[in-house]
């Protein structure tokens, strides 16, 4: 199945500058800053990176990631983007966009690298009655830069 996805995402219909649009280009439907409609998502072009990466196909990957980092640098970090032009739409600095991050912390880039540097870490965690998880709460700070993200951990995870 990944050779597969592989193969479609290099044809004409899939290959636009901004990878990867929402929508096939030769779908009637697709417009490059259409709402799922042929634009481009950080989130799931990290998730498609993340897959071809763990099946062996980790040049496209990166190729997926360097592209989607590099628009980013561009325009700026946005919700979506024009899969044509690469111009930022929706909401600037939406959370999910964390993924451009995280596409270079986790290595999917070969062009794009982040590290942190003499950074300083606050966790604390807090539990949520409702869904009956322990969330942690991850603060990294350096000079820099300052990232916080929430992990939640279910009851049939261990706790240390």
């Amino acid at each position: 199945m990944a050779k597969r996805m592989t193969e479609t995402l290099q044809t004409p219909g899939w290959s636009a500058p901004l990878p990867v649009p929402t929508v096939d280009r030769k779908d009637k439907r697709w417009k490059s800053n259409g709402f799922w409609r042929g634009d481009v998502w950080p989130a799931t072009n990290y998730q498609i990176a993340v897959g071809l990466a763990q099946y062996g196909h980790k040049d496209l990957a990166a190729q997926i990631a360097d592209k989607t980092v590099a628009n980013a640098i561009k325009n700026g970090i946005s919700e979506h983007y024009d899969s044509v032009s690469g111009k930022a739409l929706g909401v600037p600095w939406l959370g999910m966009t964390c993924t451009i991050l995280t596409m270079m912390l986790e290595g999917l880039c070969q062009k794009h690298e982040l590290r942190i540097k003499k950074a300083q870490v606050r966790l604390s965690h807090f539990w949520d009655a409702d869904s009956h998880r322990q969330w942690f709460r991850v603060a990294l700070e350096s000079r820099h830069v300052s990232l916080l993200c929430l992990v939640k951990q279910g009851l049939e995870g261990k706790h240390r």
